[in-house]
């Protein structure tokens, strides 16, 4: 039976509809890769398209390898086939073009992740937040790189979104979810792209950069439409991450970019024309075209790509700096509001909680600048923003000004304690120093660092019997430790 004289769907401008739920499905009909045709059996793929694929995965494959990469391809599972069981119901028989023909070496066909309705979009092509999330674990988890974080998911009314506008015809509005952040992570992504240069998707350029994700990767990814609904997810656990739309790994970008994970994918639909990488165009071609508007590109984008894939490290690494105190400087208006922990509000591409969350997160990513320009926005610190302010001083080399807090702390634990002998080992003040040191150790006395820290104070003053003494104080508790073993070893 053909989709046309089935009568429990509707075929219309290009979309199929399921009469009894107001499902929508991209139909083409003979047009682009004719899914549902090939999907119901009634057109097959060349065995040459097939080998395309084949020979695709293993080329991305061997340069993986050679080049010491993480590597995964991605066969994005087609809509029809997610409701295979549904359209079953509405007689419409369907079956997945990823059969036993294509490899699956390096390959996932993640069809296992998007379980239930939530995961898909109703009046769409694409997945949900929740089903975008659900496949990039599946994604993470096949090259070794688990992440076991919790989503955030907002839920949205949407009126006539994709192919809602194709159909044309009135339909209910529907519900769905949306990937928003990880819980209790803060994110400050700045996004860069040339889409706005160009007249279509072919030759679209993404980068994502920020500077408080938990893993500092970079991470590389080829392919369609599909990847970018995932680049917000993956921008929330790397820090860069680089989107161009290319069926395989464009080498020359991949050199010049330098990533630690490369991902390429495709949707099921274009398994129907794999191009070969022996045959493929130029990329710079998209931006010669007549259609190509340069003018429009943001100053931004241009300067940030250049400096990546020309590697020049020193402007990067600047153009970095300036866009987390960019990020910092954004908030200037709202520290009134920020000293209360509770209290959450956004501004463009960010999310956070407290200023001394994003303090820490400055501090940890290395910006120690703007961690001590965001905690000096904050009046009566307590203790813990004292720490954090004075870590940051020394870091930055104010030691004096950094001792000024760590005085401020009104209950000085072991680490202010030691920290306090540090900065006074540092200025050569040695008494006080092993004043402090000692008052670590009367606080603490299972913890090997001021015993460690006393036994290389002590050999720096030639008084190598109680260096001695101190330093098997130290192996005593962490006799594993390198630079306890080192410091031994001179009295062996």
């Amino acid at each position: 039976m053909s989709l046309e004289s089935n009568i429990a769907v509707e075929c219309k401008n290009n979309v199929v509809r399921i009469i009894s739920d107001d499902e929508l499905f991209l139909h083409q009909k003979n047009s682009a890769q004719e899914q549902f045709a090939h999907f119901m059996g009634e057109k097959a793929i060349s065995a040459e398209v097939i080998n395309n694929f084949n020979s695709n995965i293993s080329e991305n494959s061997r340069y993986a390898v050679s080049m010491g990469k993480k590597y995964c391809h991605v066969v994005f599972p087609a809509k029809p086939i997610v409701y295979k069981d549904k359209l079953m119901k509405s007689n419409v028989k369907v079956n997945s073009l990823f059969d036993i023909n294509y490899t699956k070496s390096n390959v996932i066909y993640p069809i296992d992740c998007l379980y239930d309705d939530s995961c898909m979009e109703k009046y769409g092509t694409h997945y949900s937040g929740k089903g975008y999330f659900n496949v990039a674990m599946k994604m993470l988890d096949s090259i070794g790189e688990s992440f076991s974080e919790t989503p955030v998911y907002v839920n949205k009314t949407l009126l006539k979104p994709g192919l809602a506008r194709m159909y044309a015809d009135y339909l209910p509005p529907c519900e769905q979810l949306f990937f928003d952040s990880i819980t209790d992570r803060l994110s400050a992504i700045v996004s860069l792209s040339n889409t706005s240069s160009l007249p279509g998707n072919s030759g679209k350029i993404i980068f994502k950069y920020n500077p408080l994700a938990p893993r500092k990767k970079r991470v590389l990814l080829f392919g369609d439409s599909f990847f970018v609904g995932l680049l917000d997810i993956l921008s929330n656990i790397y820090d860069e991450v680089l989107y161009l739309r290319s069926s395989f790994i464009l080498q020359d970008v991949a050199n010049s970019f330098n990533a630690d994970i490369i991902f390429t994918g495709n949707a099921e639909r274009y398994l129907v024309n794999t191009p070969s990488y022996l045959k493929g165009r130029p990329f710079f071609l998209h931006f010669i075209s007549d259609l190509y508007q340069s003018t429009n590109l943001d100053p931004r984008f241009t300067s940030v790509i250049n400096y990546l894939l020309k590697g020049e490290s020193v402007k990067y690494s600047k153009w970095k700096e300036d866009a987390l105190i960019g990020f910092f400087q954004n908030t200037k208006n709202k520290k009134n509001d920020l000293v209360k922990d509770s209290v959450q509000f956004e501004l463009p591409d960010i999310q956070f909680r407290s200023p001394q969350t994003v303090a820490n997160a400055a501090y940890y990513a290395g910006f120690f600048n703007v961690t001590i320009a965001v905690l000096e926005n904050i009046n009566n610190k307590n203790d813990e923003e004292c720490f954090l302010m004075a870590k940051a001083l020394n870091r930055s080399g104010f030691y004096s000004e950094s001792l000024e807090f760590l005085m401020k702390i009104k209950n000085k634990k072991y680490s202010c304690l030691e920290f306090i002998g540090d900065i006074y080992y540092k200025s050569n003040k040695m008494q006080l120093a092993i004043n402090y040191y000692n008052m670590a150790i009367d606080l603490n006395s299972s913890i090997y660092n001021a015993y460690y820290k006393l036994g290389v104070l002590f050999d720096a003053l030639s008084d190598h019997d109680k260096s001695k003494r101190y330093a098997l104080l130290a192996y005593e508790r962490e006799p594993s430790r390198e630079i306890v073993k080192k410091l031994m070893a001179k009295y062996n």
